[in-house]
C-alpha cells in the first residue's frame, strides 16, 4: 500500500481508536469485578454492607448506595458501547466517528458542570468531613485547585480528541468512497 492510497487509515484515527477500546475494556471489567464484588457482598455479608453505606454516607447519596449493581450494569453496558464505537472507528464507519463525537462533546460538558459543582462545594462554605477522616477545611484551597485542575485535564483531553475527530484529514478518512465506472 502506498502512502497515497485513500483508504488507508489516518494515525489520529488509530490512536484514538485504540485509545477509547483501552479505557472502554478497563471501564467495563471494572463495572463487571465491581457488580461480581456486590454480588458476593450482598449474598454474604449483610452487615459489612450496612457498615460501609454508614461511611459513606456523607459521600455519597442514599440512592446511589441503594442502586450500586443498576449503575454498574449501565456503566459497563456504556463502556460496551463506546468499545463497539472504537472498533468501528477502527474500521473507518461513519457512524463510528459520530458517536465518539458527540460522546466527548457529552463528557466535555459533564466535566464543566462537575466542574461548576466542585467550584460550588469547595467556595460555599459547607465542607463535607466524613467521621473517622480528617478534616479537609484546612485544605479548602488546595482541595479546590487540585481538582479544578483535574477538570481542566480532562478538559483538554475531551478539547483534544474533539480536535481530531472534527479535522479534516479524519473525516475524509470516513468520507464515502465514489467507485470508479469501469469500462
Amino acid at each position: 500500500m502506498s502512502a497515497a492510497q485513500p483508504d488507508e487509515r489516518p494515525r489520529t484515527v488509530t490512536i484514538l481508536g485504540w485509545a477509547f477500546l483501552v479505557v472502554a475494556v478497563l471501564a467495563f471489567l471494572r463495572s463487571a469485578i465491581n457488580l461480581l464484588i456486590l454480588a458476593v457482598l450482598e449474598s454474604q455479608a449483610s452487615e459489612l454492607l450496612a457498615r460501609l453505606n454508614a461511611v459513606a454516607r456523607p459521600w455519597a447519596p442514599d440512592w446511589v448506595l441503594h442502586h450500586a449493581d443498576a449503575i454498574y450494569a449501565c456503566q459497563a453496558a456504556l463502556a460496551l458501547l463506546v468499545g463497539v464505537s472504537a472498533w468501528g472507528l477502527l474500521a473507518l464507519k461513519p457512524w463510528a466517528r459520530l458517536a465518539l463525537e458527540s460522546l466527548s462533546w457529552v463528557l466535555l460538558s459533564l466535566d464543566a458542570a462537575f466542574a461548576a459543582i466542585w467550584i460550588r462545594i469547595w467556595t460555599g462554605g459547607r465542607v463535607p468531613v466524613s467521621p473517622g477522616l480528617p478534616s479537609a477545611a484546612s485544605h479548602h484551597t488546595q482541595i479546590l485547585y487540585l481538582g479544578l485542575a483535574i477538570f481542566g485535564i480532562w478538559a483538554f483531553l475531551f478539547g483534544v480528541t474533539l480536535y481530531f475527530l472534527r479535522s479534516a484529514p479524519v473525516r475524509l478518512a470516513f468520507a464515502p468512497r465514489s467507485v470508479p465506472a469501469s469500462g
